[in-house]
């Protein structure tokens, strides 16, 4: 990866406490998170410590990576990887950062297996033409894939009977309300998926009063004395992609399913 890409340190570290997420904020706020392509929010700052875009940002202990189009800030322990190549854009952006989930999949959690040193020796897989990469096989795949998945949801919109929806203002207004976790007394009630809302309220619980927390039982054995070619009981990992499955095993499942798995680090 060092041959492909430049690895940067944010300009300057917006602590998440501290930071004021704004509905009008002019540039993203990206930090490790593994959804909303890693931005928490939009939040105005001096433009000067504005990190570039058509830019990956790695998060260098959660190997998160997403492609950032536009100029943005970051949050603590976020790399900013910057093609080496003139033709790196965000047709072609989406093949690298499959390629390189798949290549950071089996590395396990904490900062130490992403110091800048393991990220740029890293070796990913790459389509090539005449020892050249190939992009432009890379944007084709992307955007057929792009094309395969509007045609999917073309099909069931039309099949469900929602290609064609005008949402009134009073679904405007119950949508609008949820996004901003405010309350919303609808008059008379309104008929939204074949329910009545009345309101939407909001309260806090906690999460032992939700869940029973388990620690995990596993199998005192090496990741590769665990995995099979032919398994069908998934082996979940410290991972942020790919559902947090390793692989898959034949060896008898020692976790019930119907929940959910997730890696706490204790300080």
């Amino acid at each position: 990866m060092g041959d492909l890409f430049e690895f940067n340190t944010y300009k300057k570290r917006f602590d998440a406490n501290k930071v004021e997420i704004l509905k009008d904020g002019k540039y993203p706020y990206v930090v490790r998170t593994s959804s909303n392509n890693g931005q928490r929010g939009f939040i105005n700052e001096d433009e000067q410590f504005l990190n570039e875009g058509n830019t990956i940002s790695f998060g260098q202990d959660t190997a998160t990576m997403f492609y950032q189009e536009k100029p943005y800030f970051t949050g603590d322990k976020i790399k900013i990887l910057k093609s080496k190549n003139e033709r790196f854009s965000k047709k072609n952006a989406q093949f690298f950062i499959l390629t390189m989930s798949k290549a950071f999949s089996s590395f396990s959690w904490g900062g130490s297996s992403f110091n800048i040193k393991i990220l740029a020796d890293q070796k990913i897989q790459l389509p090539t033409q005449n020892g050249k990469i190939d992009f432009d096989f890379m944007e084709g795949f992307i955007s057929e894939l792009e094309t395969e998945r509007i045609v999917k949801l073309e099909s069931y919109l039309k099949a469900t009977g929602l290609s064609n929806y005008i949402l009134t203002e009073k679904e405007k207004e119950v949508l609008e309300a949820f996004r901003n976790g405010t309350n919303l007394a609808v008059g008379g009630g309104q008929l939204i998926d074949n329910q009545l809302v009345t309101q939407i309220e909001w309260q806090n619980f906690k999460l032992g009063d939700l869940f029973e927390i388990y620690p995990t039982k596993y199998h005192r054995l090496q990741n590769e004395e665990i995995i099979s070619e032919n398994g069908n009981v998934p082996l979940i990992s410290n991972s942020s992609i790919d559902n947090g499955v390793m692989g898959f095993s034949n060896l008898e499942a020692n976790n019930k399913g119907n929940a959910i798995s997730a890696w706490v680090k204790l300080v």
